[in-house]
């Protein structure tokens, strides 16, 4: 009887611990897929970690740092996690995730970390730069390895959940396969917008207005295509929505913005079981008369985000015309597009020549909007041949005249001309010869009737930088490099500052050459003119002055 009595009392001890254990659902078999109700509970709340009957609300949870849309939690064998990332973004989640191998060893097992190979930079390609993330794991003391490729690669034996979080290589359908629970993926944005690879740089240029964070499966055939597990909300009205603050103008401020929020939702995620089969799609859904920021207005268009490249940088024919349409903003939350430009991916930069005819890149180092400047009374930013010949009305109500200073804008090698279509050089080459027969290379050529020269010396497209009408043409043109002037007429002419289209524009930096003042690039490096209003018309006419710097 001794002994039954004290078997009896070591199988009790061992039914509370177990129900005690917050390592239950991983002691237990496998619950189906459909749930069921336990019969220890019945009648009582239920234990942490059994999953009793599946739910299939999406209810959103709004508290502590949970603002996005999830579902019931599910039971999770213990993730031997293979981890692949690179920058500042993919760090914070490592971080988070390597936090709850250390509290939570049940639910995490192991991480391993891929990384790609750094890259050669500086003078030489001497140096090597590695991807932050590689610190991070090593700080950690994780496995590292370092691919460029997935081909002829086998992952851990043991890996069951791949996640990789911008890390730029596509992971291959095998490895996708070879691991239980797939892949997992982190995105800045509201998915199925701004699919891509550079969301934050995209929401930015697009004047968004809200972001959002997606939690998805890793898709075997191509990027951002897997089902969306969890979200923030897309509505900016919601709890929990990631409304972008005005101030918030540049892709490091936005990128702190969504960090800590998607480093929790993954934890969370994992947490919760997401991972685990059946999966559901929980993503917004685009309606007719919502645009991708989901703020109900617009229309069902979605924008894609592709990698941002030298040429989203430029300042060509095509894009200048369409921002010189635009008036200045006068919502505080709202920014002209040479703005937002300048702020998410600058430095901007167009195509003109120096003083010896050589095509140089030239960079606004320094530009600002300002309020309350239009079409309707500020010059345009462009300038063609046809418009100097048929003349060119001045600002409208102005009765102001401007100081215009005009620099050729030409093309790169792939860039547009005035009617969007792609120079030839045959084309360029025309160009060239009517800019040597005039003899302005080389500076020569300053006697000769300005009048008679004046369209032949302007290329097929200029652009215009203009200052305001506070100081006259003559004063300007005789003082600026006469350091006898003072006073607050001396600090605008030395200042400078110039103006183009609805900005102010401090600092220019021609490649080859260091930053400065844009008056003085202008002035000594650009192969630029002045151009005088004909005050006796109301027109800017072929017969304006035109005269060379120097």
């Amino acid at each position: 009887m001794a002994r039954f009595f004290n078997s009896l009392e070591a199988t009790k001890k061992a039914t509370a611990f177990l129900l005690s254990s917050s390592s239950l659902h991983h002691a237990i078999p496998r619950i189906p897929r459909n749930g069921f109700i336990c019969s220890l509970c019945q009648g009582h709340r239920p234990t942490a970690g059994i999953v009793h009957q599946r739910r299939t609300a999406t209810p959103t949870v709004a508290f502590r740092s949970r603002r996005y849309t999830t579902t019931s939690k599910k039971i999770s064998d213990p993730l031997h996690i293979l981890f692949c990332g690179s920058d500042d973004f993919s760090c914070a989640s490592l971080k988070a995730l390597h936090d709850e191998h250390v509290q939570n060893p049940e639910l995490i097992r192991s991480i391993d970390v891929v990384v790609r190979p750094g890259k050669r930079t500086g003078r030489g390609y001497k140096t090597i730069r590695h991807p932050p993330l590689r610190s991070l794991a090593t700080s950690l003391g994780l496995q590292i390895h370092e691919r460029d490729t997935f081909t002829g690669w086998d992952m851990p034996p043991k890996t069951n959940l791949i996640i990789a979080v911008s890390f730029g290589l596509f992971v291959p359908p095998r490895l996708l396969r070879r691991a239980q629970y797939g892949g997992l993926n982190l995105h800045p944005s509201l998915l199925p917008d701004l699919r891509g690879p550079a969301p934050l740089q995209h929401t930015l240029l697009a004047g968004r207005r809200v972001t959002g964070v997606s939690l998805q499966t890793l898709d075997d055939k191509a990027f951002d295509h897997g089902l969306v597990l969890a979200q923030t909300p897309a509505n900016p009205d919601s709890d929990g929505a990631l409304r972008i603050p005005v101030e918030c103008v540049t892709v490091p401020q936005l990128q702190a913005l969504v960090t800590p929020v998607a480093a929790q939702m993954l934890v969370d995620g994992l947490k919760d079981g997401l991972h685990v089969p059946p999966l559901e799609d929980v993503g917004w859904k685009p309606r007719q008369g919502e645009n991708g920021n989901g703020n109900g207005k617009g229309n069902t268009t979605l924008l894609h985000a592709p990698k941002i490249t030298k040429a989203d940088r430029q300042l060509t024919y095509a894009a200048l015309r369409a921002c010189d349409s635009e008036p200045s903003a006068t919502d505080p939350g709202q920014r002209g597009a040479l703005a937002r430009m300048h702020h998410a991916i600058g430095p901007l930069w167009f195509v003109s020549r120096n003083r010896a005819g050589e095509k140089k890149r030239v960079f606004i180092d320094d530009m600002e909007e300002v309020p309350g400047l239009s079409p309707a009374n500020r010059p345009s930013m462009l300038l063609t041949r046809e418009d100097f010949v048929m003349g060119m009305e001045k600002p409208a109500g102005s009765g102001a005249e401007y100081w215009r200073v005009i620099v050729p804008l030409c093309d790169s090698p792939e860039g547009e001309g005035p009617d969007g279509e792609k120079q030839t050089q045959k084309q360029d080459s025309q160009g060239e010869e009517e800019d040597t027969s005039n003899g302005k290379d080389n500076g020569k050529g300053k006697g000769k009737d300005v009048q008679n020269s004046a369209s032949a010396r302007l290329p097929g497209v200029c652009l215009v930088f203009w200052d305001p009408p506070s100081i006259t043409a003559a004063q300007k043109l005789n003082n600026l490099s006469n350091d006898s002037a003072t006073g607050a007429e001396n600090d605008k002419i030395h200042s400078g500052v110039l103006y183009l289209g609805n900005y102010r524009v401090s600092r220019l930096k021609v490649e080859g050459y260091d930053a400065k003042p844009a008056r003085q690039v202008l002035h000594g490096v650009l192969d630029s003119s002045i151009v005088l209003p004909n005050t006796g018309t109301g027109k800017w006419e072929d017969g304006a002055v035109i005269q060379p710097f120097g």
